[in-house]
């Protein structure tokens, strides 16, 4: 993983920002081998305070890469893999690690979507 993917903040400032390219760096055949054994996701952002994507306040997790490319998806811009940060599991729990007790207060969580989370 390059320093520029470690330096690039999971949290969005908004969201609406616009994230793209931002693993444009790492070769395909990384891409692949993650993918297939699960050690790293394609993670577009996090952003806070959604209370449209599940009970309570909420955490969402934005994940890259989709093949469904629905007419009106409202994220287009987590279809694209090369959109997402690689990020390690570990990586990922650490910053939610830092809304828990937010999460618990506001009776909130975590909700995982995309792109498709799935992928």
């Amino acid at each position: 993983m390059s320093n520029t993917q470690q330096l690039v903040p999971l949290e969005a400032k908004s969201p609406f920002e616009m994230r793209v390219d931002l693993g444009k760096e790492m070769q395909e055949s990384d891409v692949r081998t993650a993918l297939a054994t699960g050690d790293m996701g394609f993670l577009h952002s996090f952003t806070t305070g959604s209370t449209v994507d599940g009970p309570g306040v909420r955490v969402v997790g934005w994940t890259t890469g989709c093949h469904w490319r629905c007419l009106y998806c409202h994220n287009p811009d987590t279809w694209t893999m090369s959109n997402g940060i690689p990020v390690t599991l570990a990586r990922a729990t650490e910053e939610l690690r830092k809304y828990r007790h937010g999460l618990k207060i506001m009776s909130g969580g975590f909700t995982l979507s995309g792109g498709e989370p799935l992928i």
